[in-house]
Order: C-alpha cells, then structure tokens, then sequence
C-alpha cells in the first residue's frame, strides 16, 4: 500500500510517495493518527482530514475493507473511495 500526502503529480515528481502496511500500530493507522495529531497542532480539527482512498487494479475485497476499518477505527468521517488517475496506475504498475 502507498500513500501521499498533498497532490498526486506533486508527490510523484517529488518522491514523496511512501509504502506502509495494514498493521495497526505501525501502518496505515498509525499515519492517520500522527496526521491528525499534526492538524491539531497546526490548530485545525482532526475531522477536517480528508482521506482519498484509491485502490488499483491489484487491490482486493478484504484490502479495500482493512483501509474502511482504519477510517472507522481512527474516526476518520471524510473519506471516499475514487479511481487512481492515470499517473498513480502508472507508478503502481512500476512499483509492485
């Protein structure tokens, strides 16, 4: 699983796409939790963090659900699930 944060075409020209895991306490979780903990510092709500979740064509059922239950676990409320555009398939395709 990869993530970034920001615009796509900037992290991808930037390198600032990053690989983490399903784990809890040292993956996807975890980020969503130092992300909130960083807008509170910043003086902005928690809930304001808006998630793009963008499976690709390897994602499967169970990890599309893992991700939800992270949003659910970490009471993520903005989410959505939307297609990876054509530079993110293509970092994929390069990637895996």
């Amino acid at each position: 699983m990869f993530y970034y944060f920001g615009i796509e075409q900037t992290a991808i020209k930037n390198n600032q796409i990053f690989q983490t895991s399903y784990d809890e306490m040292t993956g996807l979780g975890n980020i969503i939790r130092q992300k909130q903990t960083d807008l509170e510092k910043r003086k902005i709500e928690r809930n304001d963090l808006v998630v793009l979740i963008k499976p690709g064509n390897e994602s499967c059922y169970k990890n599309i659900v893992a991700v939800l239950d992270d949003m659910l676990i970490n009471a993520v409320s903005r989410y959505s699930i939307v297609n990876p555009e054509d530079e993110e398939e293509n970092f994929l395709k390069s990637n895996n």
